[in-house]
């Protein structure tokens, strides 16, 4: 009963959002910035209710939740382990999610990420990446906050892999701040998130979706610590690579591994190199 409450809860959740956005959606016509700032508001609103719905309890460390969000916008990044991981961020503040063409062409999560004003970048084709760095970094000098794993992959949750570098690019042209934030699971159904029980949260190598959605749904609560880290101020004279380990030292830094892996926060955390400045 309770899988098929929560399901049907989903699908109006879901079909509400849908409805929404296409209200706004052909604003993008006339102002195509514009219409993807009140979408990524609309993403936000319906993010903070779906985790209600689902019973994720996400708790906001280093700073006042009434702050988060009130920082200008930025290039914002995370750790990645699970598709929940989208729907935590956008209930933060509004953004725009940078995704694959992949998951474009996909039946059911393209027209999600259409309608709700994600950007696109193409893994298949260097030759495109050019043309797909000016849009974000046009979206960033437009206002607009967006937000990338930088990781690449969703992982299983026992370190933070290294970060790649090509969106960063994208910070330094529009010469707008990184915004860090890293995510720790904490428990499941008031157990502690361990090797046990992390694979009903964490979405990674060959897991199928419906299958992993399934599982989920029979969670009762999981609880989420979002660690909001310091903004590092870009210019267009900040190197990439100081960039990228600097992002990547402070979501390591307070990343915390699953409990019941081989890995170790000391695994993940490398000292970067100087020079960058924090706002």
């Amino acid at each position: 009963m309770k899988i098929c409450i929560k399901g049907v809860l989903f699908v109006v959740i879901l079909l509400s959002f849908f409805a929404t956005c296409l209200v706004f959606f052909p604003f993008r016509l006339i102002s195509p910035w514009g219409a993807r700032r009140v979408l990524a508001q609309v993403l936000c609103y319906f993010a903070r209710v779906t985790l209600w719905v689902f019973g994720i309890n996400c708790r906001v460390v280093g700073r006042d939740f009434g702050h988060v969000g009130k920082e200008p916008h930025a290039l914002c990044l995370s750790n990645h382990v699970s598709y929940l991981d989208v729907v935590i961020l956008a209930s933060l503040r509004p953004v725009c999610f940078v995704t694959s063409q992949e998951v474009k062409e996909d039946w059911f999560l393209g027209p999600i990420t259409r309608v709700a004003a994600c950007l696109y970048v193409e893994r298949r084709n260097r030759r495109k990446h050019f043309l797909e760095l000016e849009e974000l970094s046009e979206a960033l000098r437009n206002g607009l906050s967006v937000l990338f794993f930088p990781e690449a992959t969703s992982t299983n949750a026992e370190r933070v892999l290294r970060f790649r570098g090509l969106l960063f690019r994208a910070a330094i042209y529009a010469e707008v701040p990184v915004k860090p934030y890293c995510l720790n699971y904490l428990s499941v159904n008031g157990q502690p998130w361990s090797t046990l029980n992390r694979d009903v949260v964490c979405w990674y190598g060959s897991m199928q979706f419906g299958p992993h959605f399934f599982a989920f749904l029979q969670q009762d609560r999981i609880d989420v610590e979002i660690v909001d880290l310091p903004l590092i101020a870009v210019d267009a004279a900040t190197n990439r690579n100081d960039l990228i380990e600097l992002s990547h030292h402070y979501v390591a830094r307070s990343f915390k591994p699953v409990a019941g892996s081989s890995s170790s926060l000391a695994d993940n955390v490398l000292e970067p190199r100087s020079g960058i400045l924090l706002e």
